[in-house]
């Protein structure tokens, strides 16, 4: 398949992706083309399971939901449609391929370039919400490039070709004596997907100790999603085996059940997101004062600025038996000397 004019620099960077195989190469949704050449599949003495069960193929049923996957074959071409030509099937997965190996080939965020794998698949999949696919794969990762290009098609590895030359070749450009951050007001939410300034984020601070009537300060409209992921201590550890999407571990659920009876519903039980925010929010704050107790005994790999709840669950005084406590006593377990 070709490129139509005016996409030669995604062509090389096809080209190059492949280290000059001249396989899969993308079709155009502009001036499509029949199904892979015979001359390229020819070249490729694999087979269509042989190209498939590669590693850049390995995750992608866990970063694209079904529906998602199907959006990606329609852009490459189905290459699990048994009723095609096994020729037509190879060319479509070595479409793929093609495709894969250049989002491997950018790299990104929590991703390594050129390591012949997809990066940055998301695994801690909190269960406060139904997960959509942008949970399982990190902002700005090769994973999430994949899940972009299943919505998207081809114009979205142009874009990030593009992207990616521009900042190869961008100038650097000389600081200014004087930042012209320094004169701008300060917002006490961050722009940035509404990530609030650690001023606004209550739950670390101690002055105001947990409650089950508090709510989030003004100015803080993190949703459950982003309090969750802003307390590592609530998705590390075995905090993350009570939080997780889905846990067959009958013991985690009825801490989690506890937990839930004690700040609020933060799961996907909570259809009212302010609701289920304020109930995450309260969970943290908890979480956080648990971590600030120097009573409480820790793990020497994890002490207290670590970031996440240590100790043994059988130990009441550790901070993870204290959570455990709190799931079935309650907020009278923080005051307790």
């Amino acid at each position: 398949m070709t490129l139509p004019i005016g996409h030669s620099q995604l062509q090389s960077h096809y080209q190059n992706a492949n280290n000059g195989h001249d396989v899969g190469k993308p079709k155009s949704e502009v001036a499509a083309q029949t199904h892979g050449a015979q001359s390229q599949v020819k070249k490729d003495p694999r087979t269509v399971e042989k190209i498939t069960a590669g590693p850049l193929f390995n995750n992608l049923h866990y970063i694209l939901n079904p529906v998602e996957l199907k959006a990606f074959k329609a852009h490459t071409g189905d290459w699990d449609d048994h009723s095609l030509p096994l020729d037509e099937q190879k060319a479509n997965a070595l479409n793929a391929e093609a495709a894969l190996r250049l989002i491997d080939g950018l790299g990104g965020d929590h991703s390594t370039a050129g390591n012949n794998k997809i990066d940055g698949e998301q695994r801690i999949i909190p269960m406060l919400i139904n997960p959509q696919s942008e949970y399982f794969s990190l902002k700005g990762s090769e994973a999430r490039l994949v899940l972009a290009f299943a919505r998207g098609g081809y114009p979205v590895l142009i874009d990030a070709v593009n992207d990616a030359a521009q900042k190869k070749n961008a100038p650097l450009e000389p600081k200014p004596a004087v930042s012209e951050e320094a004169n701008m007001p300060k917002l006490a939410v961050s722009e940035e997907a509404n990530v609030p300034t650690p001023a606004v984020r209550g739950e670390t601070d101690m002055s105001n100790p947990p409650s089950r009537e508090e709510k989030r300060p003004a100015g803080d409209q993190r949703s459950a999603m982003d309090i969750f992921y802003d307390n590592p201590m609530l998705n590390s550890g075995f905090m993350a085996q009570i939080m997780a999407f889905k846990t067959e571990d009958y013991y985690a659920l009825n801490i989690r059940n506890g937990l839930i009876e004690q700040v609020g519903d933060f799961t996907a039980d909570n259809r009212d997101p302010i609701s289920r925010a304020e109930a995450m929010y309260r969970l943290a704050h908890v979480a956080q004062s648990i971590n600030n107790n120097p009573g409480l005994k820790r793990d020497e790999d994890n002490p207290r600025e670590s970031g996440r709840l240590s100790g043994f669950d059988d130990d009441p005084r550790s901070e993870m038996g204290t959570m455990i406590r709190f799931s079935k006593y309650g907020y009278r377990v923080l005051t307790e000397s």
